[in-house]
């Protein structure tokens, strides 16, 4: 075998899977993106003040939260969260972004919690922003 030939081979067996390895990564999103995301699925969702659409293809939703009519469950979810993310945070499996609940939906909290603090949610996003998901549990943000 030729040094030429053996050289071929080299960089063909070193570099073409490093090549193909690079080609098929997935990009994560960035910090900013990820904010975007949070805030689209906050407003699609209809946790704002402004109106929602019940035919959105985007909607998410529990078994449960619609059982009595998606119209019933915006009416439930309007104007509870603040548009405007408050924190965000990275991790391994992607980004938290935190989202305060409006003066009105904490006061109702607090009638049933009873806690001094300041209440709000965390939506999880993926690394590549392809999943996007709602806490179901409160978090405290007095350390804003």
């Amino acid at each position: 075998m030729s040094i030429n030939s053996f050289s071929i081979k080299l960089v063909f067996g070193l570099l073409l899977p490093a090549f193909i390895m690079m080609s098929f990564k997935v990009m994560r999103i960035t910090k900013k993106e990820a904010i975007t995301i949070a805030e689209r699925y906050v407003l699609v969702n209809g946790y704002t003040s402004a109106p929602a659409d019940s035919t959105d293809p985007r909607l998410s939703y529990t078994t449960e939260e619609v059982k009595g009519g998606m119209e019933k469950m915006l009416k439930a979810r309007h104007n509870t969260l603040i548009p405007k993310a408050v924190k965000s945070a990275s991790n391994r499996k992607g980004w938290q972004v935190t989202f305060e609940y409006t003066e009105e939906a904490q006061k109702a909290i607090n009638k049933y919690q009873h806690t001094p603090h300041k209440l709000g949610v965390l939506i999880s996003i993926s690394s590549t922003g392809s999943y996007v998901e709602m806490s179901c549990q409160n978090v405290i943000l007095d350390d804003k």
